[in-house]
């Protein structure tokens, strides 16, 4: 790049009216202009050497910090027109040249491109921070498997990829801008713990800080009368409004709204949160049948499955745990489909265990106190494969489940766990769902090494 901008500067100097120069005096006069531009860059360095504590947290930066994001542009501006005019200086003090091409050339022209350069990027940075009004005369349209909505057209989509399914949220946001809108489809609980859920969440994601809790109670919102929350929180100096909202869709599953804006666009952005509550529709997974159409599969490691598409998955891998008596539990594959808790279906590969009989008992004996199932029934097949299982009824907080749970030793001594929930009183909507999961269940074995044959 110094090597092009040196050519760009030989031939203005022609343009200036030199017949010729030495390329090595071109070059120093060239090199000492572009010192002062280069203490812009230095100056950047010495900031996030500074502030940041490693260069990712650099590139991550969203630019809030706006007294320094101006500052530094100002000050790069003032720095390159000071290198146009230490090159012009020398320029016509080294070199015979006529002068008014030489303030065209080389003061005048270059001192208003770098005029505009710099303006153009203090002005995407300056739009960066701003929320443009939503476009809700022309919106668009969301619809997915449990929830429909109208956004601003000038606002996107985002949904949780890694974890599909109505509960992991839908995120509305501006093109250009930081608000943000998240809908979760919910278990029920108290409005308090679900705001302190949402906080939580929002708390693991990003680097909030929260602030005062402005007001909170029951109120109507865009036509949903609901309970809500107002607080202040801050990001890197810069400060948001945070405002929940819930209410219920049954006694089992509600909906959970979070919407944060900074406090300067909180009123513009508004207009787009509204929209979007005025015209949700949320379909309650209490009385929504599995959808069978609409299926993806669920895969973690060695077990998959198909899963009914307005479900929604969890899956771990967690490490060995190593416990106080010194005991160790190794690394276990989690793999989870769930409606609202009316339907679960949940698996767990261990590398070790106590053998089936043991985890099948340690299993029982947590949904019940005395260790047996309501009604409780033994059967020693699931799916094809040979094992220990029970099934029976049990009251898990205030909803009575009928519950299954099989336990078998692989072949490579690892301990597959199944366990399957539904809802007594909502059974024969639900249980579609697990039939569909168990007659596409998969259990892929790793390939056993071969041993190397002897010479």
């Amino acid at each position: 790049m110094h090597g092009l901008g040196g050519l760009w500067y030989r031939l203005r100097l022609k343009m200036c009216g030199l017949q010729s120069a030495e390329w090595k005096l071109t070059g120093r006069v060239y090199m000492v202009s572009g010192i002062a531009k280069q203490l812009a860059y230095i100056l950047n360095i010495a900031y996030a050497t500074t502030v940041f504590a490693s260069f990712e947290a650099y590139v991550q930066d969203d630019g809030s910090d706006l007294v320094w994001t101006f500052g530094y542009l100002a000050i790069a501006m003032i720095l390159q027109i000071s290198s146009s005019i230490t090159l012009f200086c020398g320029s016509v003090a080294v070199f015979q040249l006529k002068k008014l091409w030489a303030v065209v050339w080389l003061l005048v022209l270059p001192i208003l491109l770098r005029v505009v350069a710099t303006s153009a990027i203090f002005a995407v940075s300056w739009i960066g921070t701003f929320t443009p009004r939503p476009q809700i005369t022309t919106p668009s349209q969301y619809e997915g498997s449990m929830i429909e909505m109208e956004y601003p057209r000038n606002w996107m989509i985002y949904e949780d990829e890694t974890n599909p399914g109505p509960q992991f949220w839908v995120q509305s946001v501006p093109l250009i801008g930081d608000a943000i809108i998240e809908i979760e489809l919910v278990y029920q609980g108290e409005s308090l713990e679900m705001f302190s859920y949402a906080e939580e969440g929002w708390l693991d994601r990003v680097d909030y800080e929260l602030g005062e809790i402005r007001e909170e109670g029951d109120t109507r919102y865009a036509g949903k009368l609901c309970s809500y929350r107002d607080r202040t929180v801050t990001l890197s100096g810069t400060n948001y409004v945070m405002k929940l909202l819930h209410w219920e869709l049954s006694d089992r599953s509600g909906v959970l709204v979070s919407m944060i804006a900074p406090s300067s666009a909180w009123d513009t952005a508004e207009i787009g949160f509204e929209h979007i509550v005025q015209t949700l529709k949320v379909q309650d997974p209490i009385t929504t049948p599995p959808d069978l159409k609409q299926t993806y599969t669920a895969r973690l490691e060695e077990i998959q499955f198909v899963m009914p598409g307005n479900w929604w998955l969890d899956r771990e891998l967690y490490d060995d745990t190593t416990h106080e008596d010194g005991t160790v539990s190794k690394g276990t594959r989690y793999l989870e489909a769930e409606s609202s808790g009316n339907a679960v279906f949940r698996t767990y590969l261990y590398e070790s265990g106590l053998g089936p009989r043991s985890e099948l008992a340690n299993s029982i004996e947590g949904y019940t106190q005395d260790g047996r199932l309501e009604n409780e029934q033994t059967f020693g097949d699931w799916n094809g494969m040979s094992g220990f299982g029970a099934h029976g009824h049990a009251t898990l907080g205030d909803i009575y489940y009928h519950i299954t749970v099989f336990v078998t030793e692989l072949d490579d001594g690892r301990i597959l766990e199944i366990r399957e929930l539904i809802a007594a009183d909502q059974e024969s909507i639900h249980s579609s769902g697990i039939k569909l999961i168990e007659d596409t269940f998969e259990l892929r074995m790793p390939e056993p090494e071969s041993e190397p044959e002897s010479p």
